[in-house]
């Protein structure tokens, strides 16, 4: 008995239009080491196993390598090309069959891939090194992409996603994505979708997206390449975790950036270079930014205002972070924390610890940015010091930080000068 139901061999001219042609029903199919150059190569026929041998060029003039069948398992052997000479932008595979698996071994070139909606549990494993694939715009539910390298700069004409997922539950796992014109792994679309243990370097734009809700980043390691985020989660990303991953941001972006709309996620014990968290209903905790630092600036402090100042309000702290974030909280909430963290040491009834309730009422601390709070002393017409009325500001913590890391400012004492 024959290995092969069926053997492909490119010596008659490298033509071919089915590629399971004489298969009956299911079996097998080897293509044999060549150049095949049909404008379409289909793949039709469910329950296949085709095998590519090494060194083997698919150049498709228009259609590319269409696979339509169900149950299939394509294996391409090292050394494989597999493109489409179109447009820059072509599709080198389009798949919508289920259930299908997809194997390149070593040193690979192929053009972009489309698992279309139909396309549903479908398998891409890179599983060998120095493979490229120029992208794959995955729209199948419950896919898996793994063990695969990606770089959409191949061809510099187009602009797109090395990985674009947008079924429901996919599986991105352990890939390398290098040079990426566009997003490098970007969640569009569905949701609950696992991105895990990825590699994504020098990104147009940010190297983690998502705009899909309960996307898992866990252990994922970015560095984009121009004023953009490491890892953004979108208007859409509610309830998304963010788990142990390195990002770093590029120029004037941020190392995790969460929208507003970006509501009950939670972002923990990741390392990265700064955090924004616009969505104020988020759990952002435990992250390392780095060696981080607290300048003070304002017209409130040491030696420059009077009792008098106090009574009349609105003088100014301006604390002002490097490596670390403020955290996104409610106007009374950031109130009441500096209330606990800004102490006077006068007594006499009528000194900073008996005012700060109304000096630093809900609304005078503000989170200007990510990394900039303002306090605005509101007025004290009760304010009576007998003597000077110094006010310490003791070490920032979690419960104003994005991080655990506690940081002590460069400048932590305020005199309020008694004038008689």
């Amino acid at each position: 008995m024959a290995l092969f139901d069926v053997i492909v061999d490119s010596s008659g001219g490298g033509d071919v239009t089915t590629i399971d042609a004489g298969l009956a029903a299911s079996g097998s199919v080897l293509v044999k080491s060549g150049t095949y150059t049909e404008a379409t190569i289909t793949l039709d026929q469910n329950n296949t196993f085709l095998k590519v041998e090494p060194g083997t060029t698919l150049q498709m003039d228009t259609g590319g390598f269409v696979w339509s069948a169900n149950e299939c398992q394509v294996e391409f052997g090292p050394g494989c090309t597999v493109d489409n000479a179109a447009a820059a932008v072509s599709l080198a595979i389009t798949i919508s069959g289920t259930d299908n698996h997809l194997q390149f071994k070593n040193n690979c070139v192929v053009g972009n891939i489309s698992v279309t909606s139909a396309g549903d549990r479908f398998t891409l494993d890179g599983g060998g090194w120095n493979t490229v694939i120029e992208s794959i715009d995955c729209d199948g539910d419950d896919s898996i992409i793994q063990y695969s390298a990606w770089d959409s700069k191949a061809n510099a004409t187009i602009t797109l996603e090395a990985i674009d997922l947008a079924g429901n539950r996919g599986q991105v796992k352990y890939n390398k994505i290098i040079d990426s014109d566009s997003y490098g792994l970007y969640a569009t679309g569905g949701s609950d979708h696992l991105l895990l243990g990825n590699i994504v370097l020098d990104s147009d734009l940010n190297g983690l997206f998502s705009n899909a809700p309960r996307t898992r980043f866990i252990g994922n390691f970015a560095t984009p390449a121009t004023n953009t985020d490491g890892l953004a989660l979108a208007g859409n990303a509610d309830d998304s975790i963010v788990v142990a991953n390195y990002t770093v941001a590029s120029g004037i972006g941020n190392g995790i950036d969460l929208v507003a709309a970006a509501n009950n996620c939670v972002v923990v014990a990741n390392r990265t270079s700064s955090i924004s968290d616009a969505s104020a209903t988020s759990t952002v905790q435990f992250n390392d930014l780095g060696t981080a630092s607290c300048t003070v600036t304002g017209t409130a402090q040491s030696g420059s205002i009077t009792e008098a100042d106090v009574v009349a309000g609105g003088k100014t702290l301006i604390l002002t972070l490097t490596a670390s974030s403020w955290r996104n909280q409610a106007a009374g909430t950031l109130a009441t924390a500096f209330q606990a963290l800004l102490t006077g040491d006068e007594g006499g009834g009528q000194a900073w610890e008996d005012h700060k309730a109304t000096i630093l009422a809900s609304g005078t601390v503000v989170r200007t940015s990510a990394t900039v709070m303002t306090i605005t002393y509101a007025a004290a017409g009760s304010y009576d010091i007998a003597s000077n009325d110094t006010i310490t500001l003791a070490a920032l913590d979690e419960t104003v930080l994005e991080s655990e890391t506690s940081i002590t400012a460069n400048d932590t004492s305020y005199l309020i000068t008694f004038v008689p």
